[in-house]
């Protein structure tokens, strides 16, 4: 993953977040990456650029509509979802963060989908 590009256009979206109160702001940052995602003529520059790099990673391709699950629940998660988390997690804990949390993510995931693989093999 190429963490520099990724961290380049996490830093330029999080100069565009509109200021506003917390719940105000996961609605707004999901309207807003949702509006790039959709080609919005209200798509911001910003957003597409931080769409456009996660959709060029090959590792990211889990987030192409796939089914996620979590605990108890499962949904399908997009590039945007996932930019709109990226953002906030930055919000918190700073872009780099973020990004090794995203990291952090995939080897778990990678990790959990071999063993599961190696389960179905034995049956």
């Amino acid at each position: 993953m190429d963490k520099k590009r990724l961290h380049i256009a996490l830093e330029e979206s999080l100069t565009a977040i509109p200021a506003s109160g917390a719940s105000k702001l996961s609605l707004n940052m999901n309207m807003w990456m949702h509006d790039a995602h959709s080609g919005s003529p209200r798509a911001d520059t910003r957003a597409l650029n931080l769409l456009s790099a996660l959709r060029s990673e090959p590792e990211l391709k889990v987030f192409d509509g796939m089914l996620h699950v979590l605990s108890i629940s499962a949904s399908t998660v997009e590039y945007w979802h996932l930019a709109a988390w990226l953002i906030a997690r930055a919000q918190s804990v700073g872009s780099m963060q973020a990004l090794e949390d995203l990291s952090r993510y995939l080897h778990l995931g990678a990790a959990h989908r071999a063993c599961s693989e190696a389960t179905l093999h034995r049956f």
